[in-house]
């Protein structure tokens, strides 16, 4: 397994997938398949090249056997009174590759990533409740739960609740 930064000339690979976490676990995302999937394709090149423009935004991948398997972002707040914040997202591993420790490693990569950045303090990011595997990591890696927000999601007709977290640097 490799752990590595994406980069501008990976978008295809990243969206790739992007979608297929979309399409597959709705309920896991805030975006959703059919919308992104509607959008051009290269308006969604040029937004993933703006979350890899670093160095207080990138996406972090793992590799395994030169396919990427895993994906976890990291976007620093803009505003001058919110820069000490960056937020994770987009965290997905694909179904073969899950069990082998691939969440883990991109979570303490993310982390280390934010250790570089000047300023910054503290992570956030929000897991749905039901998501026991996700939220177990989180907490085990020194996230804590700071809030449950009701019905963050909808999907279809079914309510998802989203536990928000926070990791101080």
């Amino acid at each position: 397994m490799e752990i590595r930064l994406l980069n501008g000339n990976q978008g295809e690979t990243f969206w790739e997938l992007r979608l297929e976490g979309l399409r597959d676990h709705p309920e896991a995302f805030g975006s959703s398949y059919q919308q992104t999937l509607a959008r051009p394709v290269q308006e969604r090149l040029d937004q993933f090249r703006q979350n890899v423009a670093g160095p207080d935004n990138c996406i972090i991948g793992a590799w395994n056997n030169g396919k990427l398997v895993g994906v976890a972002g990291l976007r620093r707040e803009e505003g001058p009174k919110e820069r000490h914040k960056a937020g994770i997202w987009g965290v997905y591993v694909t179904p073969s590759a899950r069990g082998l420790g691939v969440g883990k490693t991109l979570l303490e990569a993310v982390i280390q990533q934010a250790h570089t950045i000047s300023d910054l303090e503290q992570l956030s990011l929000g897991v749905a409740t039901n998501n026991l595997a996700a939220r177990n990591l989180y907490l085990a890696l020194g996230f804590q739960i700071y809030g449950t927000e009701p019905h963050a999601l909808k999907v279809g007709d079914k309510n998802i609740d989203e536990d928000l977290m926070v990791y101080f640097l």
